[in-house]
């Protein structure tokens, strides 16, 4: 059990994208899957709790989303799995965000996030404001465990337990800018700004994330762009495409990933619409197995 350990962290969490360590899992949703993590300018579903809360402060309708996925498929002795749920509230004044994320490899370890969010469009505010800008907080719980057996339970590593947890803090900022081109918008994100610590024997703090977002969304066409600075810088890309009025394309990339799906929206009621999502990524330096598949359902209401 040892060396299973072992070769987890020094090999399955890089496969991942958990380069960093822990906490690295980035695609909560099908929807962002589908476009490689470019979502800080688009995050107004129900998993934009866990992007960005400033986006999803514009959120106008009650709005959960549950998510599932399978990553490295067709890998043998691989069983990684990702699951997420995620609300957003309109309040008189601001949206509420709650979201829960889950990271697995059966057997082995797990990782938990549970986020609690506030978001807050200025304009709404200030009348004499020309743009929608737009601030945001997040709050993360985030909880680590590995599964001991009787061989490992003695294990120095483990001498304070098997569970380890703390807590991140964020901000985020969103704003509006038409006047570079209509349907132009920018974002930050500040994570992770406490350097919380996650780790066992040694500390092992998280290094803080900045994600700086710009993109453009029209009629049809959503093109984002987000930039990650946490210790190296990554880039990601996306464009999604609504093909007919209630069905959209996706298509990104980042510098280890693939991604592509599609969405379909259903109006059950007048008031009540329903979502599926479903993305596939590609490993571009990882060729074995049959990549990663993720699927999300969600509800407007």
């Amino acid at each position: 059990m040892k060396k299973l350990l072992f070769l987890f962290c020094l090999f399955l969490l890089p496969l991942t994208a958990l380069v960093q360590g822990a906490f690295e899992e980035r695609y909560w949703g099908a929807r962002v899957s589908g476009l490689s993590g470019a979502y800080g300018i688009i995050s107004n579903d129900g998993s934009g709790v866990f992007y960005n809360m400033a986006t999803l402060s514009g959120a106008d309708h009650r709005q959960m989303e549950f998510g599932y996925g399978q990553l490295f498929t067709g890998v043998n002795g691989l069983n990684l799995t990702v699951s997420n749920f995620g609300y957003a509230q309109p309040l008189k004044q601001g949206v509420l965000g709650i979201g829960w994320g889950s990271f697995s490899a059966k057997d082995l370890y797990r990782e938990d996030i549970l986020v609690v969010g506030y978001g807050i469009n200025l304009k709404k505010l200030v009348d004499s404001l020309e743009h929608d800008i737009a601030f945001g907080i997040t709050t993360r719980y985030l909880m680590r465990r590995f599964t001991l057996d009787s061989r490992t339970l003695g294990d120095p590593v483990f001498k304070e337990g098997r569970v380890n947890s703390n807590v991140a803090l964020d901000l985020h900022f969103y704003i509006a800018l038409n006047e570079v081109m209509e349907g132009f918008s920018g974002g930050l994100s500040l994570k992770s700004l406490n350097r919380p610590s996650v780790g066992y024997v040694e500390k092992e703090e998280l290094l803080p994330e900045i994600v700086a977002s710009i993109g453009w969304k029209g009629k049809r066409w959503t093109v984002p762009i987000d930039i990650t600075h946490q210790g190296t810088i990554t880039p990601h890309f996306g464009v999604e495409l609504k093909v007919m009025e209630n069905i959209v394309v996706r298509a990104g990339s980042d510098l280890s990933q693939v991604g592509s799906g599609f969405g379909y929206k259903h109006s059950l009621t007048h008031s009540i619409d329903a979502s599926i999502d479903y993305s596939f990524l590609w490993p571009i330096h990882f060729q074995k197995g049959a990549g990663s598949h993720r699927t999300s359902i969600g509800i407007k209401f």
